[in-house]
């Protein structure tokens, strides 16, 4: 399995503010791990929510979106090929404005 470790400071849309923007306030971080496919041009696809930190905050559907923009690399790809391994586990950190140190 390919290992994909992604650290991100996220902004949130508007949707995903609106929902839960108490908690995610509280909680300043969420931790996101999907398990996607990782198809032959690089797109992940079929991602599912395996973990999410904290629960309904908005960060898995945030994460998700995020997957579906993103692209792996050459060297991803040649060692999904090397491996003949097309599924991969994409692990989010965000960190919520409020949150962030100067």
């Amino acid at each position: 399995m390919i290992g994909l470790i992604v650290a991100l400071s996220v902004g949130l849309s508007a949707d995903q503010q609106a929902a839960s923007r108490l908690q995610r306030q509280e909680a300043g971080r969420g931790e996101v791990v999907l398990d996607c496919l990782l198809q032959t041009d690089g797109r992940f696809a079929g991602c599912r929510i395996v973990s999410e930190t904290p629960l309904r905050a908005g960060f898995g559907a945030a994460a998700l979106e995020q997957a579906r923009q993103m692209r792996a690399t050459p060297a991803q790809m040649s060692d999904a090929a090397a491996s003949h391994e097309r599924r991969t586990r994409l692990s989010f950190t965000f960190v919520t404005a409020d949150h962030t140190t100067p």
